[in-house]
């Protein structure tokens, strides 16, 4: 059975295996119930025909288990991972921890308590779930996402921070992100060399936000010299920033020649190579680009 309108499609398929006609009639019930009551969600039906996730070496006519991702309909997920993680609470396998990928899944798994999350990108949602062995468990999780993107003029450090409960998400360095994450108030916070630019940001049900953060900076290159030349020799690095009198390392590097993007502000390079040790100050103006040559001779 096939039913359509403007802005979705559901389709059933009435199969002899799997759970059955009757208990996926059951699952395909309480979607077509939840989609009437909220136009603005889009949906998954667990296929029949794809097989079942079969945990404990059961057939796939004993299937018992109907889990559904129910996303938000105007929010693309293409190439976004959906997946999730099942812990046995309780029973013989007590402790026990599959995990799944896909929006829909069809499974066995033993009698007993359950803790299910769904999880896409950076959103998490857990549910405590009790399974009968010998009766079919339809459960649907109600993804309450959006989407953050952010881009900065440099490549640095984020930190996504959820401003209404959560944990605070760390991202390597980067000049853009796309980040799905849950419903509410983030702090999205870009960071270079010490220097932070943050914006607070809104996220609702299948928004996408954007924020655009510009931090100053200036590039150097870092050369150490013998005898007016290249030193071609191993070199470490370590460079200070000094501010209001105090000196705070904001990075360390390995090569004799190294390019660096730094905030404007006063420095002071130090080079190690072998037993010698060099160090000189510099300042790194906006948009400007010095080469910071130090003598190892």
């Amino acid at each position: 059975m096939m039913i359509k309108n403007n802005s979705y499609c559901l389709m059933t398929t009435a199969l002899a295996t799997g759970l059955g006609v009757t208990s996926y009639s059951l699952a395909a019930s309480w979607v077509m119930d939840y989609l009437e009551s909220n136009p603005t969600i889009s949906h998954y039906i667990p296929p029949l025909d794809h097989g079942s996730i079969d945990m404990n070496s059961a057939t796939h006519t004993q299937a018992n288990v109907v889990l559904a991702a129910i996303t938000p309909r105007n929010m693309s997920l293409v190439g976004e991972r959906i997946s999730w993680t099942i812990t046995a609470l309780d029973g013989e396998t007590m402790g026990k921890i599959y995990s799944l990928q896909g929006a829909n899944q069809r499974l066995n798994l033993p009698k007993g308590l359950y803790r299910v999350t769904l999880i896409i990108g950076a959103y998490r949602s857990t549910k405590t779930i009790k399974i009968d062995a010998k009766q079919p468990h339809e459960e649907r999780f109600i993804a309450d996402i959006g989407r953050i993107v952010a881009q900065a003029n440099e490549s640095v450090v984020w930190t996504i921070e959820p401003l209404e409960g959560g944990k605070i998400i760390h991202l390597a360095e980067r000049s853009t992100i796309s980040l799905v994450v849950g419903s509410g108030l983030y702090k999205v916070d870009a960071s270079l060399k010490g220097l932070h630019r943050a914006e607070r940001v809104r996220v609702t049900q299948g928004s996408q936000v954007e924020s655009n953060l510009f931090i100053p900076a200036g590039r150097v290159n870092l050369i150490a010299t013998r005898d007016n030349a290249p030193l071609f020799r191993p070199t470490t690095w370590n460079i200070y920033r000094i501010e209001n009198g105090e000196r705070r390392e904001v990075g360390e590097y390995n090569r004799h020649v190294q390019a660096v993007t730094m905030p404007p502000g006063h420095y002071e390079a130090v080079a190690k190579s072998e037993n010698i040790v060099r160090s000189r100050e510099f300042w790194v103006g906006s948009g400007a680009t010095n080469d910071v040559q130090v003598p190892m001779d």
